[in-house]
């Protein structure tokens, strides 16, 4: 009995043996099964740390391989007021500056997304394999050096052909060019004193609008903490609400609709009025009459080369005609309507107000040059929906909104626009309303 006592520990401990030995083996030598990327591509395999990519938190990407050449990254910045991104493959290009007209092909360029982006920053990286083209390289700087300047570009690729076609989505524009200058002995003095240095560098895109230059010398590339930052500013405003005001007494009737500039001529588009909608301030008249909604494109005939000076364009650089845009121009107008909700030259219809100071005013994206939507943005102007400010002659925002003055319609004494052109009383279902006197001249029709 004694010596079966003694027997059972010494069993147990080659078991224990048995087990450390397994254990360590498997340690030591792993299944084959699991083969690395240096021998067999393993989609999904994060246990690998053999590649190239180390760019994970905790694991190794082998689905990624970090492309050879520069990187150019930064901040995509987009949030979901600054318009409507379709879920589509959305790319980073640096585009060839020289003088206007911009390049329309990228020089280089990454996809950033796949289907469109999620709010806030998306960081992206483009890669520069090697210097630039020697036809890329111009005199700069007062011709003291040699330099090729591109300008990052965020976009829509809505055929996928990994470059920018005429016609797709612009995001926005990079807030600094990518520049790359020769490595000159001695180095231009200017230059340097300006934070530049030979190679690849970053230049704040207000150099455009103020010639002063403000380099950063980043030879090894950017990242998202030092490199460009694109802002989605050249997304198309698609709508929202302009508050319409008048000291005009509107009725029950009224209605405020846009009209196409080209009412005010002898040949009026289709369809001129847009956005027709009932308003009256017959019980508080004065001050804001209603809350306007102006979304949505407008017709395709509608559209065209807007007429000056909305249209016109400084003349750009490299002594091009003036550059002429297009868009679809529209003044708001207030008048009384028989019930059809559309003006129609009659004895009831009556234009009462029209806004002779600010236009509605449509920027059509799809038509523009790549340089002419730097020169839109660097002038604050949104594509889309805005207003056209004619006294200033500049563009503002919906929210400012619209004031609108009596129509001298109808008053041949009234050229200044003072009061609004009367309605007949007819018109408004009572023969003994305002005038008081079923013989007073009101009763006639406009003109009569």
């Amino acid at each position: 009995m004694s010596s079966g006592r003694a027997a059972l520990p010494r069993f147990a401990q080659l078991v224990l043996l048995l087990l450390l030995v397994l254990v360590l083996g498997l340690y030591a030598c792993p299944p084959a099964a699991s083969l690395d990327d240096d021998d067999i591509v393993q989609p999904d395999d994060d246990d690998d740390d053999d590649d190239d990519d180390d760019t994970g938190g905790g694991g190794d990407d082998d689905d990624f391989t970090i492309p050879d050449g520069l990187p150019i990254g930064g901040n995509l910045l987009w949030q979901p007021s600054d318009g409507a991104v379709p879920a589509a493959q959305v790319r980073v290009g640096l585009f060839h500056v020289t003088a206007m007209p911009f390049n329309q092909a990228e020089s280089f360029g990454a996809l950033v997304a796949e289907e469109g982006l999620s709010g806030g920053s998306t960081i992206y990286t483009v890669y520069i394999k090697g210097e630039p083209e020697s036809a890329e390289m111009i005199p700069f700087a007062e011709d003291s050096i040699t330099a090729a300047l591109y300008l990052p570009i965020a976009y829509i690729d809505e055929n996928q052909d990994e470059g920018y076609d005429a016609g797709e989505l612009l995001l926005g524009m990079g807030d600094s060019l990518v520049v790359f200058m020769e490595d000159l002995v001695p180095f231009p003095s200017a230059l340097s004193g300006a934070g530049a240095g030979p190679g690849w560098n970053l230049l704040e895109v207000s150099y455009f609008d103020a010639g002063v230059m403000d380099f950063s010398h980043v030879p090894e590339g950017t990242n998202s903490s030092n490199g460009p930052s694109i802002s989605s500013d050249l997304l198309p405003n698609m709508g929202g609400m302009t508050s319409v005001r008048t000291d005009v007494v509107v009725p029950e009737g009224g209605v405020v609709a846009a009209w196409h500039w080209t009412a005010f001529t002898d040949t009026p588009v289709t369809n001129y009025e847009q956005f027709v909608t009932a308003a009256s301030n017959e019980a508080a008249p004065g001050g804001t009459l209603l809350g306007w909604t102006v979304e949505g494109e407008p017709p395709s005939a509608h559209i065209g080369v807007l007429p000056p000076p909305v249209g016109e364009e400084a003349e750009p650089e490299g002594g091009e005609a003036t550059v002429a845009l297009q868009g679809a121009l529209y003044e708001a107008v207030v008048y009384f309507d028989d019930g059809d909700s559309a003006y129609t030259p009659s004895s009831c219809d009556t234009l009462l107000a029209a806004g002779n100071q600010r236009t509605l005013l449509w920027m059509e994206p799809s038509t523009l040059r790549l340089s002419e939507a730097f020169a839109l943005q660097r002038a604050g102007q949104p594509l889309g929906w805005s207003l056209y400010d004619e006294p200033l002659d500049t563009w503002r925002p919906l929210a400012v909104g619209i004031d609108l003055l009596p129509s001298p319609l109808g008053d041949d004494d009234d050229s200044a626009g003072g009061d609004a052109a009367e309605i007949p009383p007819d018109c408004l279902g009572d023969d003994d309303d305002s005038a008081g006197d079923d013989d007073d001249s009101a009763d006639a029709p406009l003109g009569g």
